[in-house]
């Protein structure tokens, strides 16, 4: 029998657990508005996003939102 061990190495990571939750509350409380009306955000890379809705964004952009919150 051949066998072997594997052992994972976890990486920490400093969450800021306030910060995530009110981001998602935020984003996610009525997934039908527009990005545009429930943010007040004044970058131009957000201004992309602020004609669509969260259903249509994919996660990186989810990212770039959640780095400007």
């Amino acid at each position: 029998v051949v066998s072997t061990v594997v052992k994972f190495k976890l990486n920490k990571f400093d969450i800021d657990w306030n910060k995530v939750e009110n981001f998602s509350n935020k984003m996610f409380k009525n997934k039908r508005k527009k990005i545009s009306n429930k943010l007040v955000l004044s970058n131009t890379i957000i201004n992309n996003f602020h004609n669509k809705r969260v259903e249509e964004l994919n996660i990186n952009e989810l990212i770039n939102i959640y780095d400007f919150f």
